[in-house]
């Protein structure tokens, strides 16, 4: 395939533009840190969450509720996880926590597994859709240059 004068011209408008929308990607690269508790805790199993002082008030909250369960007393040690605290309940094993503590781990990737697919497809777009529009007007301004064309016979 032999690309024309006008579409050697929309390759590399095409790459220019690639340009920035890998800018805006780098700049706002969902890291751990934009992941809230509650996309977290939504992906842990109830009885992992129920350890951990604040799990029904951040998922009540996430879903425009609130919770009836009283805030259990903390016990030290928290655990940091990724820069999140976890503050589990009275009574928790120290199995328990490593236990739960994995599941906060593994719904920690998971969320950010899941936000940084979203936000690819979202880049994706951004630089497809102008690109495609673009070429969609040149094929369109080619289509009437050609209806006032006459062909020299």
């Amino acid at each position: 395939m032999k690309l024309n004068g006008w579409q050697r011209l929309w390759v590399v408008v095409a790459v220019l533009w690639m340009l920035p929308v890998l800018v805006y990607v780098f700049a706002l690269w969902p890291r751990a840190g934009a992941i809230t508790k509650a996309q977290v805790y939504d992906r842990m199993t109830q009885e992992d969450g129920r350890r951990l002082d604040d799990y029904w008030p951040v998922i009540a909250a996430e879903y425009g509720g609130t919770s009836s369960e009283s805030r259990l007393h903390v016990v030290e040690p928290s655990v940091n996880v990724d820069g999140y605290s976890l503050e589990f309940s009275e009574g928790t094993t120290p199995e328990d926590m490593k236990r739960t503590t994995e599941g906060f781990h593994d719904g920690l990737r998971q969320a950010l597994l899941r936000t940084r697919l979203s936000f690819t497809g979202l880049a994706l777009t951004v630089w497809v859709v102008p690109v495609m529009m673009l070429y969609a007007l040149g094929w369109g301004i080619a289509w009437v240059r050609r209806g006032f064309h006459h062909n020299k016979a």
